[in-house]
């Protein structure tokens, strides 16, 4: 098994399609502005 991460770039979300077992990288902000899956999934209320 390989130790490196391979994974979706923050950047890279808003195109990306939801895959399981891919890890999806959040941003660098330190607030819920980072969450990946808010980018994948863009549903609000």
């Amino acid at each position: 098994m390989s130790d490196i991460v391979q994974g979706l770039a923050f950047d890279k979300l808003v195109t990306a399609d939801l895959v399981v077992d891919r890890y999806y990288f959040g941003g660098r902000a330190g607030n819920s502005s980072d969450d990946p899956v808010a980018r994948i999934l863009p549903v609000g209320n």
